[in-house]
């Protein structure tokens, strides 16, 4: 199974956004608090962070709580154009990305987020008004980028194992063997005697599992 088509099947099981971006590798897009996404044009600031809210000091008013992405003057007056608590992630189509919109209802803005798959890291910020959009071209916008480590797939591939086992096994054993109850699940008997198994394997390698035989000497 390619990890293609597994990012395929976690999407389609996904039913949010937060499960979308378990796809990519996003952390690398996170800034420090104090040195947030920047871009100074004539008399204003734009300020941005990848999903963590900005410091309420880099405003000496304006400032709403949770704030993502700020429009700041020269005199340090702030105004909101998203919060956090205001999240809608979506998929971009063949694969090229996501998207994340913020809203402000309060002051009436909005902050529309675009990460692009890409090899090189560009970051731009057009003001249409009462809106920002912001484009993020990024390897985090690749899916595959990390965003599913073989850690996982050994898991997915093991828990498909286990269910084929079971979906092959329990007929048999239902419908040819004529076995009832519990007897149907394959290798019962090895599955309840699995937790004792593994419990003496762990007190085996805490302490001997032999021990040396007493009463003989050395022959010389």
């Amino acid at each position: 199974m390619s990890i293609s088509l597994l990012h395929v099947i976690l999407a389609s099981l996904s039913c949010t956004g937060e499960e979308y971006l378990k796809l990519f590798n996003t952390k690398g897009l996170v800034k420090p608090e104090d040195k947030p996404y920047e871009v100074v044009r004539q008399s204003f600031t734009y300020l941005y962070n990848f999903r963590k809210p900005l410091l309420s000091s880099l405003c000496t008013s304006g400032y709403d709580t949770n704030c993502i992405a700020l429009l700041r003057s020269s005199q340090g007056t702030c105004s909101c154009m998203g919060v956090l608590d205001n999240e809608d992630i979506s998929l971009l189509p063949d694969d090229k990305g996501f998207k994340i919109r913020y809203t402000n209802p309060l002051q009436g803005y909005s902050t529309d987020v675009t990460v692009t798959c890409a090899k090189t890291h560009v970051f731009t910020v057009v003001d249409t008004g009462n809106s920002l959009n912001i484009t993020i071209e990024d390897k985090a916008g690749c899916r595959g980028g990390g965003g599913i480590g073989w850690g996982w797939i050994f898991l997915i591939a093991l828990l498909a194992s286990i269910v084929l086992f079971l979906a092959i096994g329990i007929p048999i054993n239902a419908i040819a063997r004529k076995k009832k109850g519990v007897e149907i699940i394959p290798l019962f008997a090895l599955w309840v005697s699995l937790p004792r198994l593994v419990l003496e394997g762990v007190k085996c390698l805490f302490s001997p599992c032999k021990k040396k035989r007493q009463g003989f000497s050395d022959i010389e």
